[in-house]
């Protein structure tokens, strides 16, 4: 597939078991971060003004979403923040081993990653 001397590495592989639609009105920043949480920890209320694309790497991610709804995803597994406050939600490490995710946020130009609430 690739040249000699050209290196290609894979970070992470999901699957969303949702369906995903992703719309720009403009100028669009896509920032990857490697983001680890260590077991118990938590990451407090907040929304992102743009959609994120998460990937769970290991370990599980409980999300808290405004109405209460708890969302549970696993290694391997894929999904969309939607972006708006009114995605806010929490991010949760219940488990006994570090929580990896990989993240691709796709932002309005000149937005931050997230916004806390």
């Amino acid at each position: 597939m690739f040249q000699k001397g050209i290196v290609s590495v894979e970070l992470a592989r999901a699957v969303s078991l949702e369906t995903m639609q992703l719309r720009s009105a403009g100028p669009v920043e896509v920032v990857m971060m490697h983001v680890t949480v260590p077991p118990g920890e938590s990451i407090d209320w907040h929304y992102h003004p743009g959609p994120v694309i998460v990937m769970v790497h290991t370990g599980t991610l409980t999300r808290v979403l405004p109405d209460g709804e708890v969302r549970t995803s696993v290694a391997g597994e894929a999904f969309v923040e939607a972006p708006g406050r009114e995605w806010a939600h929490q991010g949760h490490n219940r488990g006994s081993e570090p929580l990896e995710m990989y993240a691709a946020f796709l932002l309005p130009h000149g937005q931050p990653l997230s916004i806390a609430i």
